[in-house]
């Protein structure tokens, strides 16, 4: 991960830089480039948890999902006509409502702030659809569904790898 430099130890922290480089270039005009920066951290679960140490680390990629989003709407981008982003709003609405149920049945609180479990839950539960909604609002052509295509294969492939490594390693150290 780091060549062989020494460098390991910092790869989550230039990730996590690179996700705020991101924001702000989504903002600036290329949401397109926040969402090719956002795919390979899709899957990779366990590098978003280094991520957690930093401010906002817990939300950097649902911050950077939002910044693709407005980005695109201020280039006035416009969403595909389908069906499915009605079926995902009522969803993410009805999700938000039974957790306000829950407090007024005083079995939980206030989903307010993303400091509350519900509520962070609530908002990783919301990530996918939203990451559907950048998509179709900045994926318009064949040459960017391919990229789509090719970044995300070469992630999962790099992230299987590392899994399959640390497996050995695991191993090698139980004996």
């Amino acid at each position: 991960m780091g060549l062989g430099l020494g460098l390991a130890h910092f790869v989550p922290l230039i990730a996590y830089l690179g996700f705020w480089i991101a924001i702000l270039i989504s903002l600036g005009g290329r949401p397109l480039w926040g969402l090719y920066y956002m795919l390979p951290f899709l899957p990779y679960r366990s590098m978003r948890d280094h991520f957690l140490i930093y401010p906002l680390g817990n939300s950097v990629l649902t911050i950077l999902v939002l910044a693709v989003i407005v980005g695109a709407l201020i280039r006035g981008k416009h969403l595909p006509k389908s069906g499915i982003y009605l079926v995902w709003l009522g969803f993410a609405i009805y999700m938000y409502f039974s957790m306000w149920l829950g407090t007024a049945l005083g079995h939980a609180n206030a989903p307010l702030w993303i400091h509350d479990v519900n509520f962070a839950t609530w908002k990783d539960y919301m990530l996918l659809p939203l990451v559907f909604v950048a998509g179709g609002l900045v994926v318009n052509d064949r040459k960017t569904v391919r990229n789509v295509i090719l970044i995300t294969g070469l992630a999962l492939l790099f992230i299987d790898q590392r899994q399959q490594r640390d497996i050995v390693i695991a191993r090698q150290r139980s004996q």
